[in-house]
């Protein structure tokens, strides 16, 4: 299950929170490379396809935490981007809330 959480930083923070979120899905990516390569190599031993279709799942739901690490990114320099070009025109901004999400795994 995932949620929508909103919190406000300070404008001069927004590109260290997007690094940070962008770690994290290179960090993912890193791990998500290595599970792809135990895959091939379950595949080409394993007996059990049911084993190799765990593996796909966990693999899935990784590129889905990376995506996810990528549209809150892209959302949140939007947002970013949006105030800087009001602040540099002398507007005031378009109200538009720069939203993170956060994932909560489900407990069953």
């Amino acid at each position: 299950m995932r949620i929508n959480i909103t919190r406000s930083i300070d404008l001069e923070q927004v590109p260290e929170e997007v690094l940070s979120l962008l770690k994290e899905a290179q960090e993912k990516s890193d791990k998500l490379a290595t599970a792809i390569l135990n895959l091939k190599d379950s595949v080409e031993v394993s007996k059990s396809a049911s084993n190799c279709i765990e593996q796909v799942g966990q693999i899935r739901r990784s590129l889905f935490d990376i995506d996810s690490c990528l549209s809150d990114s892209s959302t949140i320099l939007a947002g970013y981007e949006n105030i800087l070009l009001n602040k540099n025109t002398n507007r005031p901004p378009t109200p538009e809330p720069v939203a993170q999400e956060a994932s909560v795994e489900d407990a069953a």
